[in-house]
């Protein structure tokens, strides 16, 4: 199973350290535009582009089997839909100009040297920016900062339930999960059927 946690970063102000950036870029990095009309939408449907991405990279970066990827793209992607719909549920948005200060951070971070692992990140960028022919400016303006305002719903998320629930933000997310493929079974088994697993 993949171990992407999202941190609370206190006030959403980025910057507790060089490994949540690498967690956030991979988490943009795995993200998918697949024709749809947003560039790298907002995970809150189960599609086929995003789950056929997540599990290319998961193939090609981490050296994963193409079943293991599989399982574990369809995993990760459902877990991802259930806490974006339970971020939608209680009104959780991000603005515009929030995901953009990621983005701008992000790649300021990037182009000073003050991220570890630079230049496989680069690397990373660069072949996403082919996959999805992006010019740099459209991958930071458009195509990162989307992915970086999922990235922010769920720390807001995480930040709401540790509040209101009163419980560890790791115990909330399974119940989250847990509802959302008790309630959304049968959606949830036509995806499955869709991208042809067993």
């Amino acid at each position: 199973m993949i171990r992407w946690q999202y941190h609370h970063t206190g006030n959403t102000k980025v910057g507790k350290g060089m490994k949540r950036w690498m967690l956030l870029l991979m988490l943009v990095m795995t993200a998918c535009s697949g024709g749809e009309e947003t560039l790298n939408p907002i995970n809150d449907e189960l599609r086929v582009a995003a789950y056929e991405r997540i599990s290319e990279n998961l193939q090609n970066n981490n050296g994963m089997t193409k079943e293991r990827a599989e399982k574990e793209a369809f995993d990760h992607l459902v877990q991802r839909v259930a806490v974006v719909n339970r971020a939608q549920e209680v009104g959780i948005e991000v603005t515009e100009e929030e995901a953009m200060k990621m983005s701008n951070n992000v790649r300021s971070k990037l182009e000073n040297g003050k991220i570890d692992n630079a230049e496989p990140t680069w690397k990373d960028i660069r072949n996403t920016m082919e996959a999805e022919n992006l010019t740099e400016t459209e991958y930071w303006e458009e195509y990162a900062k989307n992915g970086y305002k999922e990235t922010l719903m769920i720390d807001k998320l995480k930040t709401y339930e540790e509040e209101n629930a009163l419980k560890p933000w790791s115990v909330r997310k399974k119940e989250i999960v847990k509802a959302f493929k008790s309630n959304e079974s049968g959606r949830i088994e036509s995806f499955r059927e869709k991208v042809g697993l067993q």
